[in-house]
């Protein structure tokens, strides 16, 4: 109960307080006893502190009504970066995708994003799908998941996964392989193979050091020594297959696998010619 400040004041200095203790008294005994209280919520907030005692059914349409503005919002975006993918707009995609790149991003890394998903993806047919059952679904932290399919999907994999991220300082960030690391990949293979016709362990055993793991130089020794031994040619060229996977030949058509494996904003090289160590 709250005394209105209309009320005419009438009475002595003693009136004044007795108003004023019993208004105080009456505010404690509602907030000592809301458990009593009939349709309100009894909440806590993370400190263990009581909140507002507000009825659910007045926060609750709020509430539904931005979740499903906001996955609206993804949706059409996640509609709209593959628009200008298929569309192969290199300016308009720089714009869209260059905060969401492990580095700054210009017109040839955004070439390299669209030929990896023309390569990897029928262009014609992808499509996304609001993927709800995996991890990085998370509306709540403005974060949504999709899948890409086209009419070869046959199965879910980190490549066909897209995740948008809102970000608290208005920035969208787009999550998918294609766009974080394919850009330097092939870059990447070609500098692990001047290393290695360099025969410069030293640089080739710090090349491979992307996580502060030590490469002993004779690990890189002998990955030279056993590129040597296999191709009978000096003139080695690579050739991109698929996904993350290289090809290197030499110009008497031999041929040597390379993966790039990735994740947590690293890379490194995966090849059986690198020894155990």
């Amino acid at each position: 109960m709250k005394i209105s400040s209309r009320l005419v004041f009438v009475g002595l200095l003693m009136m004044l307080t007795l108003s004023s203790c019993t208004s105080q008294r009456t505010v404690n005994m509602v907030s000592s006893n809301h458990d009593d209280t009939k349709g309100k919520a009894d909440t806590l907030s993370p400190s263990g502190t009581e909140q507002s005692i507000i009825p659910k059914l007045e926060s609750s349409p709020s509430s539904q009504e931005n979740a499903v503005t906001d996955e609206t919002k993804a949706i059409k975006d996640a509609q709209e970066l593959l628009e200008l993918i298929k569309a192969k707009d290199s300016n308009e995609l720089l714009r869209t995708v260059n905060m969401s790149a492990r580095s700054q991003l210009d017109i040839d890394g955004v070439n390299t994003i669209i030929e990896g998903f023309d390569k990897n993806f029928d262009l014609e047919s992808l499509s996304v799908q609001i993927n709800y059952d995996e991890p990085a679904m998370s509306p709540e932290d403005g974060q949504y998941e999709f899948v890409l399919v086209d009419k070869n999907f046959k199965e879910n994999h980190e490549e066909n996964s897209l995740v948008i991220r809102y970000q608290e300082n208005g920035v969208t960030v787009y999550h998918n392989p294609f766009i974080q690391y394919f850009p330097y990949a092939e870059s990447m293979v070609v500098n692990y193979l001047e290393l290695i016709d360099a025969g410069n362990t030293t640089k080739l055993a710090k090349f491979l050091n992307p996580d502060d793991i030590d490469v002993p130089e004779w690990a890189a020794n002998e990955i030279i020594s056993n590129y040597e031994n296999f191709f009978s040619s000096e003139n080695m060229s690579v050739r991109y297959k698929k996904r993350f996977t290289f090809v290197i030949e030499d110009s008497n058509g031999k041929e040597h696998e390379i993966e790039l494996i990735y994740g947590d904003g690293l890379m490194s090289i995966k090849d059986e010619f690198i020894p155990v160590y």
